[in-house]
């Protein structure tokens, strides 16, 4: 029997998915996929000012993703190397030509994956591929731009869904579509993932604000008679929640680890076995060497009889950067709880309160931890300058890029990558300093230094901008 979906001007043919829809953090449950690759997708609304908000989310969770998609990420090309999160590669879509869209994956190093950046006008498409156990898997993560019809991405749509073979199909983002809309629109979306074997499995609001779907989850699948999880959590990070999907598989990714323990001696046990012990051979030994082998070879005896293995707790909660504090963990914990207890009781104006006290405390958190952190990095180089830029490599990611990248400058607001006139432009200015630097106090000088050449809207770069975070940093120790 074929299961249907009404519409309003259309029938169309239904998936034969089992989904179940997670909402809360604390019911991500791993342990009936314990062979499962799972996927996340974020609208994150700018990677330059919320990836620290990200990474601190993401440490709590029970399971760390194997995919990490974000959209509108909001970076220029030239950034693509500020962002990393330990165990994964970054690969990014970015919109130089409008910032404010871009899509982008972390992917756990321990997946061999092809990326692609997919021919639309009207969306940024980045493509992974990868096969495993002789299955070809493809995700496909958007952002659909709103200055182009709806119309026009329905049209690249359907040819690019014509031009993916591939059984494993997801496809995941932001697609600015409201799925819960009753119109032709939404009609003609549907049955052209129909047409193609690719059904959604999300239908309910990803945009709490609106009310609206518009970060889709869609799939097709070689075996559609698994019970699948999708993933709908309203983490703060956004305007949009946080959608997921865990994809169970036949073959496990790696080959499973032994779990972690350590060793304790019952010294009780210990003190028993030795007073038990009458050590007639000791005694009675020729030689004093001999007395002391049959001692040492008892005693680790004993010793190893009252050794216990104990496993070590896995509480998941994996720091993804080290600045990330305990006590900012306990704080999105609870964070998470009552977000949870407040859908369950959206009346409760005492609750809604006290998260928002709380989000309030989290936002100021994070980057007093991160700053605190590095000022005691900074403090511990003790005027080491070589130590000083090497500690600043890391923190801008710099250790991982090419020795030909290029910066680009905003100049009389064009963006110029060329770097002899990029390295004119800071000769010039810092001639010019240099001129009427005895004007002005040290204080007055860093601070046109910071609000003007190392000003993030004037460098199109924030490695540049990192510079005037090590003059902040060396002023404020």
């Amino acid at each position: 029997m074929t299961n249907t979906k009404m519409c309003s001007n259309a029938i169309l043919p239904s998936s034969d998915f089992t989904v179940n829809i997670t909402r809360e953090l604390s019911n991500l449950n791993f342990s009936n996929y314990a062979n499962s690759i799972f996927i996340v997708h974020q609208n994150i609304r700018s990677l330059r000012q919320n990836f620290n908000t990200l990474i601190s989310n993401l440490s709590v969770f029970p399971r760390k993703p194997d995919f990490i998609f974000v959209s509108e990420i909001w970076i220029f090309s030239t950034e693509i190397d500020n962002f990393s999160i330990p165990g994964y590669n970054f690969y990014a879509v970015p919109n130089d030509s409008s910032p404010s869209g871009g899509v982008g994956v972390f992917i756990k190093t321990s997946f061999n994956c092809q990326t692609f950046s997919c021919d639309m006008v009207s969306a940024d498409t980045l493509k992974v591929s990868f096969t495993l156990d002789k299955d070809v898997f493809t995700f496909l993560c958007f952002y659909r731009l709103h200055s182009h019809p709806v119309d026009t991405f329905l049209v690249e749509l359907t040819d690019l869904l014509n031009r993916v073979k591939c059984k494993n199909l997801l496809l995941l983002g932001d697609f600015n579509i409201d799925l819960l809309a009753d119109c032709d629109l939404v009609d003609k979306y549907l049955t052209i993932l129909a047409n193609n074997g690719v059904y959604s499995l999300l239908n309910e609001p990803t945009r709490p604000e609106s009310g609206t779907c518009l970060d889709h989850i869609l799939a097709r699948f070689k075996n559609p008679e698994i019970l699948y999880n999708c993933l709908n959590m309203d983490l703060e990070l956004s305007d949009h929640c946080m959608t997921g999907f865990i994809l169970p598989i036949t073959a496990p990714l790696t080959k499973p680890n032994s779990k972690k323990t350590f060793s304790k001696i019952d010294y009780t046990k210990l003190n028993e076995l030795l007073l038990s012990e009458h050590w007639y051979d000791v005694y009675n030994a020729a030689d004093v060497d001999t007395a002391y082998s049959l001692f040492l070879r008892k005693l680790k005896h004993y010793i190893n009889a009252s050794t216990v293995v104990i496993p070590l707790k896995n509480t998941g909660d994996q720091k993804l950067k080290p600045w990330i504090t305990t006590d900012l963990l306990k704080k999105i914990k609870l964070k998470n709880k009552l977000k949870a207890k407040s859908l369950k009781h959206p009346q409760n104006s005492s609750l809604k309160t006290r998260l928002k006290k709380l989000l309030k405390s989290i936002k100021s958190d994070i980057p007093t931890a991160r700053e605190n952190f590095y000022k005691n990095k900074f403090h511990n180089c003790n005027g080491d300058i070589k130590k000083e830029w090497q500690l600043l490599n890391d923190i801008t990611n710099n250790s991982s890029r090419s020795k030909k990248t290029e910066y680009s400058l905003l100049i009389d607001d064009n963006l110029c990558s060329d770097s002899n006139v990029v390295a004119n432009e800071f000769n010039d200015y810092f001639s010019s300093i240099a001129s009427v630097s005895a004007s002005f106090s040290d204080a007055e000088l860093g601070t046109d230094l910071e609000n003007d050449v190392f000003s993030p809207h004037r460098v199109a770069d924030p490695m540049l901008g990192h510079l005037s975070n090590l003059w902040t940093f060396k002023n404020n120790i």
